[in-house]
């Protein structure tokens, strides 16, 4: 079946694992159940199909294109999809516990609940995506785009977001105990009510962001840029902010800080 043309065929519920896909056409297809597990669709056009409730462990999807696909409760753990593209694909519920997606393209998608503990997405694009509620345990998020994204009640315990870009995205409840989010960009981003403690936030640019009532205790915020940030309410018990900007943020006790504060609140 190697470079296919399937059409619009209906293989619900098939056994196809381990069967080679590479660069095949199923663009449109129904795998509704279907046992793709260990399979190779490597560059296959699988835009627009319904894989929901599949099962797609371990199979390869290297720059295979899955963008509007139905992939709601799937089962892509371990499944290799770097640079695959999943633009505005449906992948609520999905499992993509330790999946690859390194550099793929998830903008728009939907990931609301979705497991991704321990998913690889360095250099990923998952701007305007949907992954509030997703569990994101331990993933490695290493220079991800992340613009506009909803990670409301979010778990990112561990996860490793140095150089994220999450320039407006929307934390709020999130949990980010032990996080890493060195040189990350999180200007204008909502983190009210998110838990901080014990994150790395070192360098990290945070100016006008939202902080209100995040638990930043233990977190170091060294060499972070605070300015206009909102900070009222916030636990910052031995947080460390040796040489934060904090100039015109709102301070933990709702005052002002003066425009020439670094370290501490003038």
């Amino acid at each position: 079946m190697n470079e296919a043309e399937v059409g619009k065929t209906d293989l619900s519920n098939a056994n196809l694992s381990h069967t080679l896909l590479g660069f095949a056409n199923l663009k449109g297809v129904w795998l509704v159940g279907a046992n793709l597990s260990n399979s190779s669709l490597t560059e296959s056009d699988v835009s627009n199909a319904n894989l929901s409730s599949a099962n797609l462990t371990g199979a390869m999807l290297e720059g295979a294109n899955l963008s509007d696909s139905d992939l709601r409760n799937a089962d892509l753990t371990r499944a290799k999809l770097g640079d695959a593209n999943l633009s505005s694909a449906d992948l609520s519920n999905a499992n993509l516990t330790e999946a690859e997606l390194h550099s793929a393209q998830l903008e728009y998608a939907d990931l609301k609940k979705a497991n991704l503990t321990g998913a690889m997405l360095n250099k990923a694009n998952l701007n305007f995506s949907d992954l509030s509620y997703a569990n994101l345990k331990g993933a490695e998020l290493y220079n991800a785009t992340m613009e506009d994204v909803d990670l409301t009640y979010a778990n990112l315990q561990g996860a490793y977001l140095e150089g994220a870009y999450l320039s407006t995205a929307n934390l709020s409840n999130a949990d980010l105990q032990s996080a890493v989010l060195i040189d990350a960009r999180l200007q204008l981003a909502n983190l009210s009510h998110t838990k901080l403690n014990n994150a790395d936030l070192n360098k990290a640019f945070m100016s006008q962001a939202n902080l209100e009532n995040a638990d930043l205790s233990n977190a170091n915020l060294s060499n972070a840029d605070l300015s206009n940030a909102k900070l009222t309410n916030a636990n910052l018990t031995n947080a460390d902010l040796t040489n934060a900007k904090l100039g015109n943020a709102t301070w933990t006790d709702g005052r002002t800080c003066a425009n020439w504060s670094i370290g501490v609140c003038r």
